[in-house]
């Protein structure tokens, strides 16, 4: 006792008056309980820590390693490469350049109304024959563009990516339940089985884990990596793969050819009614007057009117001459006067026929412009119908040889030895990431007690 207190070991006693009882005296004395710092810093941490070591570094590792090699099923991957290539026009360019014979190029202007090929569309007209020259020049400089550049960068590899990672793909190979049937190949154990009611969505994301295709962005390269329980197995997923991503590629490169030589045709056949439209028009105005040339009409009717006005001129010098010595009532001073007048009025209607100014479609400069509009719109109609006719020439001949196609250089093969599963490789790894982790909560509990105390 100190001070008038008592003090015991881990609690304070409170002064008890002189005056109290007994059992006043006898609670005051009793210990208070330990506070939670106190029972931290009391803890047996040493036994906590072999238990938790235990428990959290070697059970985990024991049935992993119990796991991998007790049941876990063997698997097997049947790996594929390929690429996604182009066909373009360097070949055929460089064949016509080696050989010198430029002309030999298929014109766009040529006769379209030779037999067709079986299968194609038969064209209905010809070209122009002022864009044969033109047309074919401009198809040499497109080809020459392509040998010298070359195909351009392409996503269709990435598509395929994405297309074998896709639930499509699932669906497709799924559809009699032949992929199901794969994955239960082998005996798969409990762990990696896929459920025989799996919905079509789990099924996808366990096709995501066994299959993976990976792109190298430096070459477009895809690498296709398919797992299962057996080497068939493996191999077969892997040629459905392939086989599924070639006729991708292929609905595709069909799908754009098509609607390329669809546009190109419904363009010239657009042109080629202008065109026609315009030949009719120019058929009609030649037809209402039956006149050929009116250039060469015009001309004619305007030498005919200086052939009046020379004529009248001449009679008007004649009657000037005669008439200062003549009566004016003379025979042939009247004679001539008529003449003149007959001219006058020869010479009016030939002024008229070539400048009538009311809109008469008879007046030579009237015709002659509706002559000249019409004319304007044969030839740049027949010039839009030939530029059409070279683009759909240029289209088909792009569209059969710059095709997609897959190019698979390293095909799939029977796997000759199991891939997995990785004992070492998973124990080591379940190791060290408990190890981590019991670490972590031993250098905390490490420091919270050197804190407190």
């Amino acid at each position: 006792m100190a001070n008038g207190k008592l003090v015991g070991l881990g609690a304070s006693r409170s002064t008890v008056p002189a005056q109290a009882s007994l059992t006043q005296r006898v609670l005051a004395q009793k210990p208070l309980p330990p506070s939670v710092k106190e029972r931290f810093l009391t803890f047996d941490w040493a036994r906590f820590m072999r238990n938790s070591f235990l428990l959290c570094v070697a059970v985990p590792v024991a049935l992993t390693a119990i796991y991998n090699f007790f049941i876990a099923s063997e698997t097997y991957i049947a790996q594929a490469q390929f690429a996604v290539r182009g066909a373009t026009d360097r070949p055929l360019m460089e064949s016509y350049l080696a050989a010198g014979n430029l002309e030999a190029l298929p014109s766009p202007s040529a006769d379209r109304s030779a037999p067709a090929e079986k299968g194609k569309k038969k064209p209905s007209a010809r070209a122009p024959e002022g864009m044969a020259a033109s047309g074919r020049a401009s198809q040499i400089a497109t080809l020459a563009l392509g040998a010298i550049s070359g195909s351009g960068v392409s996503t269709d590899p990435f598509v395929i990516a994405d297309f074998i990672q896709s639930a499509d793909i699932v669906r497709s190979l799924d559809d009699d339940g032949w992929l199901r049937q794969r994955f239960a190949g082998g005996d798969p154990d409990w762990l990696q089985s896929l459920p025989a009611n799996a919905s079509i969505e789990r099924l996808t994301r366990y096709w995501a884990s066994a299959v993976n295709a990976s792109i190298d962005i430096n070459t477009n390269l895809l690498t296709l990596q398919v797992t299962a329980f057996t080497p068939e197995d493996a191999l077969a997923i892997a040629d459905r793969v392939v086989g599924q991503s070639e006729a991708l590629i292929n609905r595709m490169a069909e799908r754009a050819r098509r609607d390329r030589l669809t546009s190109a045709e419904a363009e010239v056949t657009r042109q080629e009614e202008r065109y026609r439209a315009a030949e009719a028009a120019m058929r009609d105005l030649r037809g209402q007057d039956a006149i050929i040339d009116p250039k060469q009409q015009a001309e004619s009717s305007f030498k005919l009117l200086l052939e009046l006005i020379s004529a009248r001129i001449a009679l008007d010098v004649q009657l000037r001459m005669i008439a200062p010595s003549l009566d004016p009532d003379a025979p042939q001073v009247r004679s001539l006067r008529k003449q003149i007048a007959a001219l006058d009025e020869e010479i009016a209607k030939a002024k008229a026929a070539l400048t009538d100014t009311s809109g008469s479609t008879d007046a030579a400069a009237n015709y002659l412009a509706a002559f000249e509009r019409t004319e304007t719109e044969r030839r740049l109609s027949e010039l839009l119908y030939g530029a059409a006719l070279d683009s759909l020439e240029r289209t088909r001949l792009e569209a059969e040889r710059q095709a997609s196609y897959l190019a698979v250089f390293a095909p799939p093969r029977l796997p000759a030895h199991a891939a997995g599963p990785a004992a070492i490789a998973s124990i080591a790894t379940v190791f060290l990431a408990a190890l981590l982790l019991w670490s972590v909560l031993a250098v905390t509990i490490a420091a919270s007690r050197d804190h407190l105390s």
